[in-house]
């Protein structure tokens, strides 16, 4: 079964807010559209955790529906770490939990372009290796407007529970696409954007 793991890490800190390239604002919220003329909305939460943010989703494609809860943490050098998701699938008894031993390293910011090595990460009982890779900047076109991102590539070696995915980072919005579900962010609420946004962007806010 074609699974759908959006892997959109955001975070949140009791003590620092205004992360670069991951929003904060608990109840923003971000609609997107996908390649199958799916449709996916998420909403920041907070976490259980000090430093943590959950960030909720609930899809429709078509492969047919679910949700997904991805959570990260961020450090006192304000970097963004994925700890795990969970996600469900219709037709399944179960959601399924990923937990990341140790806490995968996402973002390293201030972002440089180079390539981050995350070795001897365990997945349940499973170990496996990931890069993160800092592509660069590029300017892109959804429907929420053009933005300038910052392109982030993640790259799993063994295990098939992640896919490798490719993230375009707006500083302020976060993902406004992601690969490879061809997830585009369309609109978004309870955020305010800086003046790399057109005026098509901004009118999203009163959608």
């Amino acid at each position: 079964m074609k699974t759908c793991l959006i892997v959109f890490m955001l975070l949140i800190s009791t003590a620092v807010f205004g992360v670069d390239y991951w929003p904060t604002e608990i109840g923003a919220t971000f609609h997107y559209v996908g390649d199958d003329e799916g449709v996916l909305d998420v909403v920041i939460q907070a976490g259980t955790l000090p430093n943590e943010l959950v960030r909720r989703g609930d899809f429709v494609a078509s492969w047919g529906g679910g949700w997904f809860e991805s959570s990260t943490s961020i450090d006192e050098n304000d970097d963004v770490f994925f700890v795990g998701i969970m996600r469900m699938n219709s037709g399944w008894i179960d959601p399924d939990i990923i937990t990341l031993e140790p806490a995968m390293l996402m973002l390293d910011l201030p972002l440089t372009v180079g390539t981050i090595v995350n070795p001897d990460i365990m997945l349940g009982m499973d170990r496996d290796f990931v890069s993160v890779t800092v592509s660069g900047p590029e300017t892109i076109i959804v429907p929420a407007g053009t933005f300038e991102t910052m392109v982030v590539e993640i790259d799993w070696l063994f295990n098939s529970y992640l896919p490798d995915e490719t993230l375009w980072l707006h500083k302020d919005l976060g993902p406004v696409k992601s690969e490879p579900y061809g997830w585009e962010l369309t609109s978004f609420t309870g955020m305010v954007a800086d003046e790399d946004l057109t005026f098509g962007g901004v009118k999203t806010l009163f959608r």
